[in-house]
């Protein structure tokens, strides 16, 4: 798979699986054109879509109750997935920037997917799913 196509799917995906895909095969590098298409906001699930009003972050004395601890790190969830969609969009907006400094984008990339993945898991000992609340 090249690394735009790769790139690709991580910013315009609109599935959660699309998100933390990594391929099994090696990515490859190929001169590519800069990635033009207008994007104003990451592809996203309906339930991963961002709100239009801000979503208020549980207070310092209500983490001490499992579901807002769940809630919190809700937020940090979301904090990867974009984190993982800017370094996509990087990856195309900048096809001519050193092969070293792409390789790294993918390699964070990949780490970012692993936190994502972590959130997960502890999100849903606290009874709460990515996706239950709206996200800023």
């Amino acid at each position: 798979m090249e690394i735009n196509e790769y790139a690709e799917r991580l910013l315009l995906g609109n599935r959660l699986e699309d998100k933390l895909f990594f391929p099994s095969e090696k990515l490859t590098d190929k001169a590519a054109l800069p990635f033009t298409t207008k994007v104003s906001a990451p592809g996203r699930p309906e339930a991963l879509k961002f709100a239009d009003h801000t979503v208020p972050i549980p207070k310092l004395h209500e983490l001490e109750n499992e579901k807002q601890r769940g809630y919190m790190l809700h937020f940090f969830a979301n904090h990867e997935l974009l984190a993982i969609e800017l370094m996509a969009l990087a990856l195309l907006r900048f096809p001519d920037a050193p092969k070293a400094f792409r390789r790294g984008i993918i390699h964070t990339i990949q780490e970012e997917q692993g936190h994502v993945n972590l959130y997960i898991d502890r999100m849903k000992e606290c009874g709460v799913a990515l996706g239950d609340i709206p996200l800023n």
